[in-house]
């Protein structure tokens, strides 16, 4: 998809959509480097189909200040639910 940036210029960003849901996820490139991991494959034609697990990252800081942004996970497979946390 192609946004306008701060120039007043477009840009082309990459955009993930979800079979469980009707939005979709603009990729950032942390993102993106995070799923190219989780996938095995840095080619997005590969990662139709993979699972993922979607959250908020209060620790994400963007440039006009503000905190907190979506980042990707693996997803938790269903030996780890109800573990606690460390």
């Amino acid at each position: 998809m192609q946004f306008k940036g701060k120039d007043g210029g477009f840009e082309k960003k990459l955009v993930v959509h979800f079979t469980e849901v009707d939005k979709g996820l603009v990729v950032s490139k942390a993102n993106f480097f995070r799923l190219k991991e989780i996938t095995g494959s840095p080619d997005t034609d590969n990662w139709g189909g993979k699972e993922i697990t979607l959250f908020n990252d209060k620790t994400v800081q963007r440039p006009d200040g503000t905190f907190g942004g979506v980042r990707i996970k693996m997803p938790v497979t269903a030996d780890e639910q109800g573990k606690p946390l460390l």
